[in-house]
């Protein structure tokens, strides 16, 4: 599953591990659809729809059908992201700041589980359920912090000068993968790449190397893979493709090659 502008607005589509198959579920909707994240069972999907100039979160089956808001209050909602249970957290704005929260499938007792004053997002909820890993920006620039579920014990993880963001965990909880700016900007944009690191922080392993980004990690089911979307082989700056490779980062091939905007892969359970 992945997000593109390939049907002119932004809409989430579904395809085969191979790369074939491809279908859009919000196809006929005019307005952005993005950031999908597939439910622990696989049968639901939430995502991060614009609706009068406003993100809210949306949940519809794996097929695109009972598309539905669950996201009731006027503020500003993205980034959706499920835990084991089916519950789901996301990032509110609701207070200000952004802040993540979590809140039960139908959208009803939100809890906020960050407070601070800068940017809280990409939460990721760990397979077993007990912590959450997420990006933050309170440190001056984006970092890998985690908590526990209950929003305790926060905890910078990445502890690094340069940004990193977008934690993904492994199916078996050990490791966590996500993106980390390595360059400046330039005229094709930040060089970013794919790294991977124990759910401790330690054994930071850098997994791409190629000219511009490769960024926003997701794993298979059985740990063997990683997707990820990337401006190599001479997409332009602010194109992207799918791309697939080896959990130790070797044998990457492309997934999409249409020219466009194809992001956000992530990986049905």
């Amino acid at each position: 599953m992945f997000y593109s502008g390939r049907a002119g607005s932004l809409d989430v589509f579904v395809m085969n591990r191979e790369g074939d198959g491809v279908r859009n579920l919000t196809m006929g909707d005019t307005t952005d659809n993005a950031t999908p994240a597939w439910s622990a069972d696989g049968r639901w999907i939430a995502f991060t729809t614009i609706r009068a100039n406003r993100p809210i979160i949306e949940v519809m089956r794996f097929d695109g059908a009972s598309r539905h808001e669950v996201t009731s209050d006027t503020g500003y909602n993205e980034y959706p992201s499920w835990s084991p249970e089916g519950r789901i957290t996301f990032t509110s704005y609701r207070d200000g700041n952004g802040e993540i929260y979590i809140m039960n499938a139908d959208g009803s007792t939100p809890i906020r589980l960050t407070t601070n004053t800068s940017l809280d997002v990409h939460a990721a909820v760990s397979p077993h359920g007990g912590k959450i890993a997420f990006t933050s920006t309170r440190d001056g620039i984006a970092q890998i912090y985690v908590m526990n579920a209950d929003g305790s014990g926060q905890t910078n993880l990445s502890k690094d000068t340069v940004p990193a963001f977008t934690p993904m965990w492994s199916p078996d909880g050990t490791r966590i993968a996500f993106s980390r700016e390595i360059g400046p900007l330039t005229t094709t944009g930040p060089e970013i790449e794919v790294y991977v690191m124990n759910a401790d922080g330690t054994g930071v392993t850098r997994l791409t190397t190629s000219v511009g980004v490769d960024y926003l990690p997701s794993w298979s089911p059985d740990g063997h893979m990683i997707v990820f979307a990337s401006s190599r082989d001479g997409v332009g700056q602010g194109d992207y493709r799918i791309y697939v490779m080896n959990a130790d980062g070797t044998d990457p091939r492309p997934l999409t090659t249409q020219t466009g905007f194809d992001t956000w892969p992530r990986w049905q359970p």
